[in-house]
């Protein structure tokens, strides 16, 4: 799937594989990836829809992660999960989505 995102200078497709996470900021959505961050102009939930089939799992209430670029988990004394994913960055997985993420990683071993 390719999904355009915008910067100031211009538009630019870019392949859902190759986004680390999407962002929910106020009423902007940000893909997110080596390329950097770009706007788009889908909603959260929409992307939720989309990509529901594929490897991104929403993990917070303004996160959609790739899970493929997951490289570390940990648990957290918070009941939260932190994710390490490529280019050094750290994500974590809100209470209410725990349950819906260890599902998934599950389903994704067996």
């Amino acid at each position: 799937m390719i999904i355009v995102g915008k910067k100031h200078r211009g538009s630019h497709e870019v392949e859902a594989d190759d986004v680390i996470y999407f962002e929910s900021d106020n009423n902007d959505v940000f893909l997110v990836g080596s390329f950097g961050k770009l706007k788009t102009d889908f909603k959260l939930y929409e992307l939720e829809k989309t990509l529901a089939d594929s490897k991104f799992i929403q993990i917070s209430k303004s996160h959609i992660i790739n899970i493929t670029k997951i490289i570390g988990v940990s648990q957290q004394w918070n009941s939260r999960i932190k994710l390490k994913v490529v280019n050094d960055i750290s994500l974590y997985v809100n209470r209410t989505y725990i349950k819906q993420f260890k599902k998934y990683i599950r389903k994704g071993v067996e």
